[in-house]
């Protein structure tokens, strides 16, 4: 729908006031008699200023006069105004108007003052009078069932009914009866109201209130059996809907359904009178209170439970933090004290295999050697338990210098061909096509590639390979290494980081490890300002790392 156009509410000369319309794009004000708004002071210019329409906005612009124009106290120089801005001009601004573009309270006045006219009765101030003080009521209420009886008590009060009913939308969005006035105290269990359910239902459908008098001898008797066999001889029945403004600043509760949340219905069998206009607008103006009365129970309801919810959340985040710091604390001090005893244990496998307390046999022999992988591996669980727990209370601390990214590539491939030999796989460097230098800590990025590059040869199979490469980026160079493995399910590629995750080996495949070297490379990688990931194939899975370049 269209918007009307802008006004000039003018309070001139003092005392007076008058209101325009602005009909044209450039509206002029001024003291010469062909202006859009004459004003015969000597302190306006004979072209005092301009009101423009431009890219749909409108602007007021001053035209160089004399003492000058004002919008809000400050000097108008193409500003867009806004509504109810107020505009003065003279030399002691003693002119003002108020621009007034969509204004919905002089609209208001507007459709009031071309009500037809009639004298106020006591009546009239007597349903004012109970709007208001109803309305105070329900915003003061802090339970919902008394905001429904109150609403409910006023309907039946202010109409005469015999019997009234309130029914409210549940979660399921489901109408359910939750406030009864009737003198046969009719249960509220649904569909045991003795009441007219077509009229409910046409109401709750419809949205729009129905007001029926004299049944018995209107065509809705016969269109309803309902009324006859309930003897009625009047219905009221009103929608508690919401407003058409109100769906704009907060969200239904019934996503897809209609506006209306819930309905009031009233009857009497004995004769009454039609129900008045006067009294149409209060009862439904109740409606629309008790409307937002609900609204506004439940938003707080809501904002009650989000606040609870999220101190829930902040209890149980400094709880798990804790159990998480207490953990930490734990397996560091668990791995010192097993080191100390480990390493005297090794210290003493060695001696025997070295021949220290005399001969072994071969049997000795076997089994000493397998003692000793086992403590090799316990010692490299430990190391690893005790370098995560380092990088995750920030006690590694990075020596930065400048590194070539393709020595420490081919650095890397040296030192772990011996282990690539052993399982029959190809481990190979593929240089980028240029030189590429970080600054970066060299030891933490061999640790890095050491984990990246075992784990892959750990799961590539003889006959296999393993690459490693890498390019360079805008602002950062990526490396990584490459396997030709059986790959990795999608949905494990995030939970490989997590600490002790291992993902099972295909049949006759033996893995080991711990289950940290993964998560250590990536906290090693950010420390940096890089990240680390995953990627895998049929062909494969790669593992990827950025380091932010730096040039020496």
């Amino acid at each position: 729908m269209p918007s009307s156009p802008p006004r000039l509410r003018v309070h001139y000369p003092p005392g007076a006031g008058s209101t325009l319309p602005i009909e044209k794009e450039t509206f002029s004000i001024g003291r010469r008699p062909d202006n859009d708004l004459v004003i015969a002071e000597k302190d306006i210019s004979r072209l005092q200023a301009v009101i423009c329409r431009e890219d749909g906005l409108w602007v007021m612009e001053d035209r160089g006069s004399t003492y000058g124009t004002d919008v809000n106290g400050i000097p108008a120089a193409g500003q867009r105004l806004r509504n109810r801005d107020v505009i003065s001009m003279g030399r002691q601004r003693q002119i003002e108007m108020v621009f007034l573009h969509d204004d919905r309270m002089s609209q208001i006045l507007e459709e009031v003052d071309a009500l037809p006219r009639r004298d106020s009765t006591p009546g009239d101030y007597r349903n004012l009078s109970i709007l208001l003080r109803l309305s105070s009521g329900l915003n003061s209420m802090t339970s919902l069932q008394d905001m429904l009886e109150l609403t409910l008590d006023a309907i039946v009060d202010v109409t005469g009914a015999d019997r009234g009913f309130l029914a409210l939308r549940d979660e399921d969005g489901e109408i359910r009866m939750r406030a009864a006035r009737n003198p046969a105290r009719e249960s509220l269990d649904t569909g045991k109201q003795r009441l007219s359910q077509s009229i409910v239902r046409e109401v709750i459908d419809l949205g729009e209130p129905r007001f029926l008098t004299d049944v018995a001898e209107s065509q809705e008797a016969r269109r309803r059996p309902s009324l006859a066999e309930l003897s009625l001889s009047s219905v009221i029945c009103l929608p508690l809907k919401m407003l058409p403004s109100e769906r704009v600043t907060r969200p239904s509760r019934f996503p897809g359904m209609t506006d209306v949340i819930g309905v009031i219905y009233a009857d009497a069998s004995h004769a009454t009178r039609p129900i008045s206009e006067i009294t149409k607008e209060l009862i439904t103006s109740i409606a629309t209170q008790a409307t937002l009365a609900v609204e506004n129970f439940f938003l707080r309801q809501e904002d009650l439970e989000r606040r609870l919810i999220e101190r829930d959340m902040e209890k149980e985040v400094e709880r798990l933090r804790e159990i998480d710091r207490l953990k930490t604390e734990f397996l560091s001090n668990v791995s010192h004290e097993l080191r100390t005893p480990l390493t005297a244990i090794k210290g003493s496998i060695d001696n025997i295999l070295d021949g220290v307390t005399g001969d072994i046999n071969e049997r000795q022999k076997r089994y000493l050697e397998r003692i000793n992988e086992n403590t090799i591996q316990l010692d490299r669980l430990i190391s690893d338990l005790l370098d995560l727990e380092r990088i995750e209370s920030g006690a590694v601390r990075l020596s930065r210098r400048c590194i070539s990214v393709t020595r420490l590539l081919e650095d890397v491939a040296e030192s772990m061909r011996p282990l690539a030999e052993r399982r029959g796989a190809l481990l190979k460097v593929e240089p980028p096509g240029e030189e590429i230098t970080v600054e970066a800590d060299r030891d933490r990025l061999v640790q890095v590639m050491f984990n990246l590059a075992g784990n892959a040869l750990k799961f590539t199979g003889s006959g296999g390979s393993v690459t490693l490469a890498a390019r360079r980026g805008d602002e950062e160079v990526v490396v990584w290494v490459a396997d030709t493995g059986p790959g990795i399910p999608q949905g494990d590629l995030e939970r490989i980081f997590d600490r002790f995750y291992q993902v099972p080996g295909p049949e006759g495949l033996k893995t080991s490890g711990t289950g940290l070297g993964l998560p250590i490379a990536r906290s090693l990688v950010e420390l940096h300002g890089g990240r680390l990931w995953a990627e895998s194939s049929a062909s494969g899975c790669r593992f990827l790392f950025t380091i932010p370049l730096g040039v020496s």
